[in-house]
């Protein structure tokens, strides 16, 4: 029978290089029910300092873990609790990565090689309340109305079981998504992706890199067809835009749109603010680039332009779910034709390095200085206070509801 784990960490930091686990917590869970099992918590000494903007968060200072077990005398206990089980875990990327830091200095297996498998609550909330402005643990216990009155500062273990008491409210959500009726509200964009299929099936099926002449004019082909999707897709992104009045939303059973806000950290002024030009030389790197431009293949153009033909005629662009529908194909023949791209790219610069001149297009070589700026700040200064750093935007994001994780644990 699999045992399901919420699981948490807190630590000294945010850097799994720089930064230790100072308290790990863990409690068996069923996820349908959220009835509660076996649980295994421990205070963990990091043999070094807490700064305080770590203590500010979960409110353990270094005299509250002097003494306590290292993590290497405990790692043992906590790798045979997670064993074969299925974690549940909010932001699994970053506890993983500080469990499998620890793991390793204590000659452990990593997280991944110990459990079955890791399921993210980020993942699953994503699927389940695609317009959550916040998908942290607050904001879905808020959601949920469960309490947090007793939750004054955030702790491994009592967020496990804050996690845990998520899971049946987010298990009953996923049955009502699942049970809705397929959509058919976009069967005019169906045309449309099926001939953007078509090009992007006859655009891959025809690289042909068995001479250097075929090969340079299989990359211009590609490149050209790269550009009529990058042109189709900014149609319909401002499309969306038009359609989406500020701060709207919209869903259907498998896609959601909505205007998404992001931030952005400036790694460069983060580090002129906080180290010294000698600090950054250390992170100096000399990047050599290659450019190849090549020149317009009319033929595909073409092609393109009877896609845009095909968008008109069917209005599109009038409907959300038409728009949604049509840039997720989009998207995806993006992708497969930059996989093609790059591989037919480099067989040219293979072929320019090796005294190919070329026919149709041109190319440039050059270098640059450039520095790690955020490499140099995680090594550094991993606790300066970036916020002032952080430029914030908005933009219309379309999104699968993705509902893998939700199956990984509630089928």
């Amino acid at each position: 029978m699999t045992r399901y784990i919420a699981l948490d960490t807190e630590t000294t930091g945010f850097s799994a290089r720089h930064h230790r686990v100072i308290e790990f917590g863990a409690v068996e869970v069923t996820p349908r029910t959220g009835f509660l099992g076996a649980e295994l918590r421990h205070l963990i000494d990091p043999g070094g300092p807490i700064p305080a903007n770590a203590t500010a968060v979960h409110g353990i200072r270094a005299e509250d873990v002097r003494g306590k077990p290292r993590f290497r005398d405990v790692a043992s206990e906590i790798s045979a609790f997670i064993a074969d089980s299925v974690l549940v875990i909010q932001n699994a990327e970053f506890d993983v990565s500080m469990l499998d830091a620890e793991f390793a200095r204590a000659g452990c297996a990593s997280v991944m090689d110990t459990v079955a498998r890791v399921v993210d609550l980020l993942d699953i909330t994503a699927g389940v309340h695609p317009f959550m402005a916040s998908r942290t643990l607050d904001a879905v216990c808020e959601h949920y109305a469960i309490s947090l009155a007793d939750r004054t500062m955030h702790g491994a273990l009592l967020d496990s079981k804050l996690m845990a008491q998520t899971l049946p409210r987010l298990a009953y959500d996923y049955d009502r998504w699942k049970a809705i009726v397929e959509d058919r509200c976009a069967v005019e964009v169906a045309d449309f992706c099926g001939q953007l299929d078509a090009f992007t099936d006859r655009m891959i099926s025809g690289v042909d890199m068995r001479t250097a002449e075929k090969c340079e004019a299989s990359y211009t082909r590609l490149a050209a067809a790269e550009k009529t999707i990058s042109k189709l897709r900014k149609r319909f992104d401002e499309s969306l835009d038009e359609l989406l009045a500020a701060d709207a939303q919209w869903s259907c059973k498998h896609f959601a749109a909505y205007w998404k806000p992001s931030g952005r950290t400036s790694w460069k002024d983060v580090a002129i603010a906080y180290l010294s030009s000698s600090d950054l030389e250390k992170y100096a790197k000399y990047a050599t680039s290659a450019t190849y431009t090549p020149t317009a293949d009319a033929s595909v153009i073409a092609e393109g332009e009877k896609l845009s033909v095909v968008a008109a005629e069917n209005v599109i662009s009038s409907s959300i779910s038409c728009v949604s529908r049509a840039i997720n194909c989009l998207r995806a023949a993006d992708k497969r034709i930059e996989k093609s791209r790059e591989a037919v790219r480099t067989q040219i610069l293979s072929l320019v390095d090796a005294g190919y001149s070329l026919k149709l297009g041109t190319f440039k070589t050059g270098s640059r200085k450039t520095f790690s700026y955020k490499e140099a700040c995680e090594d550094l200064c991993p606790d300066a206070d970036k916020s002032e750093f952080i430029s914030q935007s908005k933009s219309v994001a379309v999104v699968d509801r993705d509902s893998k994780a939700c199956e990984e644990l509630f089928s």
